[in-house]
C-alpha cells in the first residue's frame, strides 16, 4: 500500500498506523451525531480496502467501552482518556474506524468532513455498514 497515516493516543500507549492506497486528502471524514462521539467531537476515517496496524504498548491501561446496540468497542487509554480507535468485530472478523484528531500527521485536517447519524440504524444494518465501510484488516502487533 502506499500511504500510510500514524496517530496514538495523548501519551503514546496506543498507537495505530493506516496503511491505504487511497489518497490521504481522500480518506473520508465522518463526524457521527451519536450522543457519545459529540461529547469526544471525534472525526472518523476508514479505507474498506486498507489494513490498520495497532500497538498497544501496556495492554492494562487499556479499557473497552461499548454502549447503544453494543456492536463495537471503543479504546481508551486510561492514562491519558483518549479513545483513538473503535473495532467492531463481525462475523470473526475485526473492522475499524479510527479517530483522526488523534492522528500525529499535522498536514490530514478534520475540518473538512461529512456529518453523519447512524442512530435510526438496525443493529443488523449497522453492522452490514460496518462490514462495508470499515478498515478490514486489524492487526495487534507485538512490543
Amino acid at each position: 500500500m502506499k500511504n500510510k497515516v500514524s496517530g496514538s493516543c495523548h501519551c503514546g500507549n496506543i498507537q495505530w498506523t493506516i496503511h491505504t492506497d487511497v489518497e490521504l486528502d481522500d480518506l473520508p471524514r465522518r463526524k457521527c451525531g451519536c450522543s457519545y462521539c459529540k461529547k469526544h467531537g471525534a472525526v472518523y476515517t476508514s479505507d474498506p480496502k486498507g489494513k490498520l496496524k495497532i500497538r498497544i504498548k501496556d495492554k492494562g491501561k487499556v479499557r473497552l467501552y461499548r454502549f447503544g446496540t453494543k456492536t463495537a468497542d471503543v479504546y481508551v487509554c486510561s492514562v491519558c482518556g483518549v479513545e483513538p480507535f473503535f473495532i467492531s468485530r463481525i462475523n470473526g472478523n475485526d473492522y475499524a474506524v479510527v479517530n483522526l484528531n488523534t492522528s500525529v500527521d499535522p498536514a490530514l485536517s478534520t475540518e473538512k468532513y461529512v456529518k453523519t447519524d447512524f442512530s435510526k440504524e438496525t443493529k443488523e444494518e449497522r453492522l452490514d455498514r460496518r462490514s462495508k465501510t470499515w478498515i478490514p484488516k486489524v492487526i495487534f502487533e507485538d512490543n
